[in-house]
């Protein structure tokens, strides 16, 4: 599963994770999901309202990180990719 992360030029390392300039924390996300996908064997609209619920979540959690990190250095050489990966995720939702 693929990751959204900051575009400073510097890459974060494989094993990184919530920290690392990830704005949304792909393993723990697919953990989530297979961990609802065993526990809603046969219950495809709990689990589909599940899987919902929790993208959501990590759409809304990735996107308040990025506006922060506008907020906290809208100069910087970063700060525009930063503005387009906002602008992304706020279309996601």
């Amino acid at each position: 599963m693929a990751s959204i992360a900051l575009d400073t030029g510097v890459r974060a390392p494989e094993h990184s994770g919530r920290g690392s300039g990830e704005l949304i924390d792909a393993r723990a996300l697919a953990a989530d999901l297979e961990k609802f996908a065993a526990q809603h064997r046969g219950d495809e609209r709990d689990l589909r309202e599940q899987v919902a619920q929790r993208l959501k979540t990590a759409l809304g959690d990735g996107t308040a990180k990025a506006e922060k990190l506008l907020d906290y250095a809208p100069t910087m050489p970063f700060a525009q990719g930063v503005a387009e990966q906002v602008a992304w995720l706020k279309s996601q939702g």
